[in-house]
Order: structure tokens, then sequence, then C-alpha cells
């Protein structure tokens, strides 16, 4: 359980001591809370992690470009705070450890760029299911558009640096992010 859980706890007594919000509100309150310290408290355990084992300068510029796009395209969620934690670090660990040792050449980036921007057009915006009953549709073109635009961005400067040794692990998270919104997007298809 999330160490946070024990700070949610605290704050939503104090919101019910309050008298000013019924049980729905609390409701919209508590994943809010959830959602926001579980991902803080997330991101320290994997910055500790990935420094510990000698990879935070790589960690740190797919976490940049994760939160460009994510947040804006959507996609996996897990179901619990500890599933979502174990998910993204494979997540990171594929991406920084093992897709790397895969050898990558122009024709491969331009592959998994042209997934990536397709993958962003046709899935996105793909939110939790908890996320998309609260959600402003109105904005899913705008928020499509522009993760779209960021995608294509990040690949345009990955075809010209891609020689830094940091462009293999961003290539490798990005398209590991379009991947499983495209997985998600399709489930819910077939589900549907």
């Amino acid at each position: 359980m999330p160490i946070s859980n024990f700070f949610i706890k605290r704050l939503l007594k104090a919101y019910r001591a309050l008298n000013r919000y019924d049980e729905d509100d609390i409701d919209v309150i508590r994943y809010f809370l959830e959602l926001y310290l579980w991902e803080i408290e997330k991101l320290i355990y994997l910055i500790v992690i990935f420094i510990a084992l000698g990879t935070g300068l790589q960690f740190f510029v797919c976490i940049i470009a994760i939160a460009t796009i994510r947040p804006l395209a959507g996609g996996f969620h897990a179901s619990t705070a500890m599933r979502c934690f174990y998910w993204t670090l494979l997540g990171f660990m594929l991406a920084i450890w093992i897709l790397p040792l895969i050898t990558i050449n122009s024709v491969i980036i331009v592959c998994i760029g042209v997934f990536s921007v397709v993958s962003t057009i046709v899935a996105a915006p793909t939110r939790s299911k908890q996320m998309e009953r609260i959600a402003n549709k109105d904005k899913d073109n705008l928020y499509r558009n522009i993760a779209t635009f960021i995608t294509v961005i990040w690949f345009i400067i990955l075809f010209v640096y891609q020689d830094h040794f940091l462009s293999v692990p961003l290539i490798w998270i990005i398209f590991l992010q379009n991947f499983q919104l495209i997985a998600v997007w399709l489930s819910r298809k077939i589900k549907n």
C-alpha cells in the first residue's frame, strides 16, 4: 500500500469534517488525491532506483519525454497503485536497459516514429475509466493534435541526433508509450 494513503485518509477526514462536501464530492477528491500523490510517490521510488543503478540521466530524459506526451495522449492504467508502479518500472527498464540492446538505424527510427505518430492520431486520448466519466471531451481533438505534434517533434530531434547516447532510450520509451496506448485502444474496441 502506498505511503501516501496515510495522508489521503487524513485529508479526506478533514474534508468530511467541513460538512461542505457530499460523498460524491469526496469520491472525486479521493480520486484526484490518489492520482497525484501516488504519482509523486511512484516518481520518488523510480528516481531512487534508477540513480542507484547508475542510469539516472537516462531515466530523467525518458521522464521528460513521457511527461510531454502521456498527459495528453493517455494510455494504460493499472487497477492499483502497486501494479501501476510495477508496470511503470518495467517500461523504463525495457527502454533503458533491454531494448537498447537491439541495434537501430535510420529506417527503424522512421518506422517507430511513424507507428508512434499514427498510434497517437488513432488512439489518443485514452483515459482511465474513472477519468473518462468526468473528462471534458470537448478538448479531445486538441489533446490528440498536441500529443501528435509533440511526438513528431521528438522523432525529428531523435532522428537528427540518433547517434547521441540518450536517443536510443528515448526512442524506446516513446515507442512503449504508443504501443501500450494502441493496445489499450484496441482492447476497448474489441470489448465494445
